[in-house]
Protein backbone atom coordinates (compact mmCIF):
# COMPACT_ATOMS: atom_id res chain seq x y z
CA UNK A 1 0.00 0.00 0.00
CA UNK A 2 2.77 2.50 0.78
CA UNK A 3 4.42 1.69 -3.00
CA UNK A 4 1.07 2.54 -4.04
CA UNK A 5 0.22 5.83 -2.29
CA UNK A 6 4.32 6.65 -3.46
CA UNK A 7 3.04 5.67 -7.19
CA UNK A 8 0.11 7.89 -6.84
CA UNK A 9 1.58 10.98 -5.81
CA UNK A 10 4.13 10.59 -8.56
CA UNK A 11 2.07 10.41 -10.82
CA UNK A 12 -0.49 13.37 -9.07
CA UNK A 13 2.94 15.65 -9.32
CA UNK A 14 3.56 15.03 -12.54
CA UNK A 15 -0.53 15.74 -13.83
CA UNK A 16 -0.07 18.74 -12.07
CA UNK A 17 2.46 20.02 -14.94
CA UNK A 18 0.61 18.86 -17.86
CA UNK A 19 -1.27 22.05 -19.19
CA UNK A 20 -4.73 21.90 -19.26
CA UNK A 21 -5.26 19.10 -16.65
CA UNK A 22 -7.49 19.42 -13.57
CA UNK A 23 -4.34 18.89 -11.35
CA UNK A 24 -2.93 21.88 -13.21
CA UNK A 25 -5.99 23.77 -12.51
CA UNK A 26 -6.04 22.29 -8.96
CA UNK A 27 -2.59 23.71 -8.40
CA UNK A 28 -3.41 27.47 -10.18
CA UNK A 29 -6.83 27.91 -8.23
CA UNK A 30 -4.67 27.44 -5.05
CA UNK A 31 -1.93 29.67 -5.85
CA UNK A 32 -4.53 32.61 -6.50
CA UNK A 33 -6.19 31.83 -3.43
CA UNK A 34 -2.74 31.76 -1.84
CA UNK A 35 -2.16 35.57 -4.15
CA UNK A 36 -5.63 36.79 -2.75
CA UNK A 37 -5.06 35.88 1.37
CA UNK A 38 -1.93 37.71 1.13
CA UNK A 39 -2.47 40.51 -1.30
CA UNK A 40 -6.57 40.98 -0.71
CA UNK A 41 -9.08 40.45 -3.25
CA UNK A 42 -7.69 41.56 -7.20
CA UNK A 43 -8.45 44.67 -8.39
CA UNK A 44 -9.02 43.66 -12.18
CA UNK A 45 -10.11 40.41 -13.96
CA UNK A 46 -8.74 40.00 -18.00
CA UNK A 47 -9.07 38.25 -20.52
CA UNK A 48 -6.35 38.87 -23.04
CA UNK A 49 -7.80 36.79 -26.39
CA UNK A 50 -5.12 38.00 -29.31
CA UNK A 51 -6.33 37.10 -32.83
CA UNK A 52 -3.39 36.10 -34.92
CA UNK A 53 -5.23 35.54 -37.72
CA UNK A 54 -6.26 39.71 -38.52
CA UNK A 55 -3.32 40.88 -36.84
CA UNK A 56 -0.91 42.45 -38.95
CA UNK A 57 1.91 42.04 -36.68
CA UNK A 58 1.43 38.38 -36.73
CA UNK A 59 1.36 38.49 -40.37
CA UNK A 60 4.59 40.25 -40.20
CA UNK A 61 6.52 37.39 -37.88
CA UNK A 62 5.45 34.88 -40.77
CA UNK A 63 7.34 36.94 -43.38
CA UNK A 64 4.29 38.78 -44.99
CA UNK A 65 6.71 41.89 -46.13
CA UNK A 66 3.98 43.89 -47.81
CA UNK A 67 2.61 44.79 -44.37
CA UNK A 68 2.92 48.02 -43.53
CA UNK A 69 3.16 48.40 -40.39
CA UNK A 70 3.99 52.34 -40.09
CA UNK A 71 0.18 52.34 -41.20
CA UNK A 72 -3.36 52.93 -39.03
CA UNK A 73 -5.16 50.42 -41.45
CA UNK A 74 -2.79 48.42 -43.41
CA UNK A 75 -3.33 46.07 -45.89
CA UNK A 76 -3.52 42.20 -45.72
CA UNK A 77 -3.97 39.24 -47.68
CA UNK A 78 -7.55 37.88 -47.28
CA UNK A 79 -8.70 35.90 -44.60
CA UNK A 80 -8.52 32.47 -45.55
CA UNK A 81 -4.56 32.82 -46.87
CA UNK A 82 -4.25 34.45 -43.38
CA UNK A 83 -5.70 31.52 -41.49
CA UNK A 84 -3.58 29.07 -43.90
CA UNK A 85 -0.29 30.63 -42.29
CA UNK A 86 -1.96 30.73 -38.58
CA UNK A 87 -2.87 26.89 -39.31
CA UNK A 88 1.08 26.16 -40.94
CA UNK A 89 3.04 27.56 -38.15
CA UNK A 90 1.75 27.09 -34.56
CA UNK A 91 5.32 28.29 -33.28
CA UNK A 92 5.03 31.47 -34.75
CA UNK A 93 1.41 31.49 -33.39
CA UNK A 94 2.94 31.18 -29.75
CA UNK A 95 5.57 33.51 -30.26
CA UNK A 96 2.73 36.22 -31.42
CA UNK A 97 1.00 34.97 -28.14
CA UNK A 98 3.90 35.66 -26.31
CA UNK A 99 4.58 39.11 -27.58
CA UNK A 100 1.01 40.47 -27.05
CA UNK A 101 1.16 38.94 -23.52
CA UNK A 102 5.14 40.92 -22.44
CA UNK A 103 3.43 43.48 -24.49
CA UNK A 104 0.50 44.24 -22.47
CA UNK A 105 2.10 43.56 -19.33
CA UNK A 106 5.39 46.31 -19.92
CA UNK A 107 3.59 48.76 -22.11
CA UNK A 108 0.58 49.13 -20.69
CA UNK A 109 1.07 47.83 -16.87
CA UNK A 110 4.22 48.95 -16.81
CA UNK A 111 5.95 45.82 -15.27
CA UNK A 112 9.36 44.75 -15.34
CA UNK A 113 9.81 41.53 -16.57
CA UNK A 114 13.55 41.15 -15.64
CA UNK A 115 13.06 42.54 -12.13
CA UNK A 116 9.27 41.25 -11.67
CA UNK A 117 7.87 44.14 -10.00
CA UNK A 118 6.11 47.45 -11.45
CA UNK A 119 8.62 49.70 -12.99
CA UNK A 120 9.26 53.18 -11.47
CA UNK A 121 7.12 55.53 -13.79
CA UNK A 122 3.85 52.78 -13.47
CA UNK A 123 1.29 51.94 -16.53
CA UNK A 124 -1.98 53.08 -17.73
CA UNK A 125 -3.26 52.13 -14.26
CA UNK A 126 -0.47 53.33 -11.88
CA UNK A 127 1.70 50.39 -9.98
CA UNK A 128 1.02 46.60 -9.99
CA UNK A 129 1.43 44.93 -6.64
CA UNK A 130 1.22 41.42 -8.19
CA UNK A 131 -0.60 39.52 -11.07
CA UNK A 132 -1.63 35.73 -11.74
CA UNK A 133 -2.14 34.78 -15.53
CA UNK A 134 -3.08 31.41 -17.26
CA UNK A 135 -2.96 30.69 -20.69
CA UNK A 136 -5.33 27.67 -22.20
CA UNK A 137 -6.69 27.23 -25.98
CA UNK A 138 -9.63 28.50 -27.44
CA UNK A 139 -12.14 25.44 -28.95
CA UNK A 140 -10.61 26.03 -32.30
CA UNK A 141 -6.72 25.52 -30.97
CA UNK A 142 -5.75 29.72 -30.36
CA UNK A 143 -4.05 30.56 -27.22
CA UNK A 144 -5.78 33.01 -24.67
CA UNK A 145 -4.98 34.12 -21.07
CA UNK A 146 -6.36 34.96 -17.85
CA UNK A 147 -5.17 36.93 -15.45
CA UNK A 148 -5.93 38.64 -12.00
CA UNK A 149 -4.21 42.12 -11.28
CA UNK A 150 -3.52 43.36 -7.87
CA UNK A 151 -3.13 47.58 -7.94
CA UNK A 152 -0.36 49.17 -5.40
CA UNK A 153 -3.23 51.51 -3.53
CA UNK A 154 -5.89 49.81 -4.47
CA UNK A 155 -9.05 49.50 -2.64
CA UNK A 156 -10.73 46.00 -1.16
CA UNK A 157 -14.92 46.53 -2.21
CA UNK A 158 -14.96 47.03 2.07
CA UNK A 159 -12.90 50.12 1.71
CA UNK A 160 -14.53 51.60 -1.36
CA UNK A 161 -18.37 51.07 0.43
CA UNK A 162 -16.96 52.97 3.68
CA UNK A 163 -15.16 55.92 1.03
CA UNK A 164 -18.06 56.05 -0.70
CA UNK A 165 -20.32 56.73 2.54
CA UNK A 166 -18.25 59.40 3.96
CA UNK A 167 -16.14 61.16 1.24
CA UNK A 168 -18.78 63.10 -1.41
CA UNK A 169 -15.52 63.96 -3.68
CA UNK A 170 -14.61 60.03 -3.84
CA UNK A 171 -18.13 59.56 -4.81
CA UNK A 172 -18.05 61.72 -7.36
CA UNK A 173 -14.46 60.89 -8.51
CA UNK A 174 -15.73 57.14 -8.54
CA UNK A 175 -19.25 57.66 -10.51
Amino acid sequence: QKEALQLLNRVNTMAAHIPGSHASKLVARNEIRAYMGYFGLPHIYLTMNPNATHSPVFQVMVGDQEVDLSKQFPHLKPGPERAKRLANDPIAAADFFQFCIETLLTELLGWDLDAKRSTEAGGILGHVKAFYGVNEFTNRGQLHGHFVIWLEGGLNPSDVHTRMKVDPDFQARFF
